[in-house]
């Protein structure tokens, strides 16, 4: 089997059914069959029964890794290539697992009905400050950076216990005071008499059990209306902060989901038949360039969507007076295509050489792989073989219509297959002999004789003198006459 030529490398799969219709493009692209890649296997030291590659190529979950090896291998793929896609379906398998993991959700603030500890970085200022003086808010406050913020047990109070009232509230809160009996006095909270009696200069900011609160200082008022009092002034200074460390807005950055400029639009085609004439043996060349088809055999006109089409049953076709296109240079070709038996091979579109020699390119229909195919024959014996010709990768469906892009890019020596406007196989290609007999729509010819003539329906077909990109191919698809 002949070494890899521009194998397809599943890059842009990002689910377990991206993977597996790589797998059946990359099959396509080795041009083998079922019991072909088990033998190929073989060869390279898997047991690869044909039975277990068609099971793993109609499922849509991630084969085994095993398989894949020996598979990617059969196909004619190099160690690199292999390692590729095992690369890939490992990331996929990996990835399965880690989409399922649950966020963590930012835990609420904190309640307000008991006591927190203070970070062990709080700032000194915080027990030293004056009595009524709000606690200053650090840079990274965590009503800025979203984390939670423990509130100060300055602005709660243990149950049971009445508020401490400083000797200027009568000032600031007359209608509180008013209610309590006259000469009575508020208790005041104490320190826990053993710590005292054992720790007479204790860090002030430290309880009993070890852990780290805020001193109340004397003259703090508490209670509901002392917590709006300090919850007000703690945003006030919130805002004061935030708008003094504004930084000035960064431009936006480009986002992975940036929508790419749109492609420009195609070029004019050096040849256009579109068969919407309503009688006669002439299909009209709609580019302008005057390269008319005559219509011949069993080929008529017919009624499809979303006007005519060319109707063929094996024995016609439409051919033009001359070459149209240089086929040693780059160009593309495109076609609507409806088959009806595919048990039989047919030709869409052929660019035939003078005289008995063989074809110079076919876009056609192959039986024997089941797929749509871009061939370029071998210029001794004729026939194209699997490093000549780019597959679709795509079953056709019978009686439904299917459009077709063959695209040569000498600049990328490559030629590729476009079916429904996503890219099948490339085959690696620099040269291509120039054709200098006619296009023709419908047959095939093989020293001078009729082959493989297309049993379905044909339309809308152009050939452009420049290769399309997937775009431009879809935007022609999109544009049937």
């Amino acid at each position: 089997m002949s070494l890899e030529s521009s194998a397809p490398v599943p890059h842009d799969a990002h689910t377990a059914t991206d993977f597996v219709a790589q797998l059946r493009r990359l099959k396509a692209w080795s041009g083998l069959t079922y019991r072909e890649l088990e033998k190929e296997a073989a060869k390279h030291g898997y047991v690869l029964p044909h039975s277990t590659i068609a099971s793993a190529l109609k499922r849509e979950s991630l084969p085994r890794e095993e398989l894949v090896k020996g598979f990617v291998r059969a196909c004619g793929c190099l160690d690199e290539t292999v390692a590729a896609w095992v690369a890939v379906r490992r990331a996929l398998a990996v990835g399965a697992h880690s989409d399922s993991r649950p966020t963590a959700e930012p835990s609420p603030l904190a309640d307000d009905t008991g006591p927190s500890p203070v970070a062990p970085d709080a700032p000194a200022e915080d027990a030293a400050r004056r009595p009524g003086e709000p606690a200053a808010v650090p840079p990274d406050d965590a009503r800025l950076t979203g984390r939670p913020q423990a509130l100060s047990p300055d602005d709660i109070r243990p149950p049971g216990e009445a508020p401490a009232v400083a000797s200027d509230d009568a000032a600031r809160f007359p209608e509180e005071l008013s209610a309590a009996p006259a000469g009575a006095s508020r208790p005041r909270p104490t320190a826990h008499p053993d710590a005292a009696a054992s720790e007479p200069d204790a860090d002030p900011a430290r309880r009993t059990d070890g852990a780290l609160v805020r001193s109340r200082p004397a003259g703090r008022r508490t209670g509901p209306l002392a917590r709006v009092g300090v919850l007000a002034s703690s945003l006030l200074v919130l805002v004061i902060s935030a708008s003094s460390r504004a930084i000035p807005d960064e431009p936006p950055r480009p986002s992975a989901r940036t929508v790419a400029p749109a492609a420009p639009p195609p070029p004019t085609p050096v040849g256009w038949w579109r068969f919407e004439e309503t009688g006669g043996r002439t299909a009209l060349d709609a580019s302008g360039h005057g390269m008319n088809l005559r219509i011949s055999g069993d080929a008529t006109r017919t009624t499809a969507p979303p006007g005519h089409a060319l109707s063929l049953g094996g024995n016609g076709h439409a051919v033009a007076r001359g070459p149209v296109i240089r086929t040693d240079a780059p160009f593309t070709i495109t076609a609507w295509a409806l088959l009806e038996d595919p048990s039989r091979s047919g030709t869409v579109v052929a660019v035939h050489e003078e005289g008995a020699a063989p074809d110079v390119v076919l876009l056609a229909y192959d039986a024997e792989h089941t797929d749509w195919a871009f061939m370029v024959p071998d210029r001794g014996s004729g026939w194209a073989n699997g490093d000549d010709t780019a597959f679709g990768g795509r079953r056709p469906a019978p009686g439904r219509w299917t459009h077709l892009a063959a695209v040569f890019d000498p600049a990328e020596r490559q030629l590729c297959l476009y079916v429904d406007g996503e890219r099948g196989s490339c085959r690696k290609r620099t040269t291509i002999t120039r054709a200098s007999g006619p296009l023709d729509i419908g047959r095939a010819l093989f020293k001078g004789s009729l082959i493989d003539g297309w049993q379905g329906a044909v339309d809308d077909v152009r050939v452009f003198g420049v290769p399309l990109s997937r775009r431009q191919v879809r935007q022609v698809a999109a544009q049937r006459s």
